[in-house]
């Protein structure tokens, strides 16, 4: 009867640990949308919010229904917020990797619509 016990907890560990791996890969895989979702919810407070761990948490809870389906399919609620919380560094460094692209494509003249003229080209 042990070795039953023991065969079917190896199973059960096994089938956790590809559960992980399969929850960190889909993350990973759009961690883009995740901060831009957890930037929406936030709004301007968002730099704030991320140096207090409980506002963090209750931020990934209120954006976890924002997130893209195959996130919400793999990952459960409970664990994305610990996710997020764990890996506040990580967050913290995408989203000022998008706010870098984001205020660089604004001075950037190949980012104006087609026939924009940028204000400072007017004037010369």
């Amino acid at each position: 009867m042990d070795s039953f016990l023991g065969k079917l907890k190896s199973a059960a560990d096994k089938a956790g640990s590809t559960a992980a791996i399969a929850q960190e890969k889909i993350i990973q895989e759009y961690l883009p949308s995740i901060v831009s979702a957890l930037r929406d919810k936030a709004g301007p407070a968002f730099l704030e919010i991320l140096s207090d761990v409980d506002q963090l948490a209750e931020l990934a809870r209120s954006a976890y229904q924002a997130l893209p389906l195959p996130v919400r399919m793999v990952v459960k609620e409970q664990s994305f917020i610990d996710w997020v919380v764990s890996h506040q560094d990580s967050v913290v460094d995408n989203l000022k990797s998008q706010l870098d692209v984001e205020s660089g494509a604004q001075g950037d003249p190949s980012s104006l619509p087609p026939g924009e003229v940028d204000a400072k080209d007017r004037n010369e």
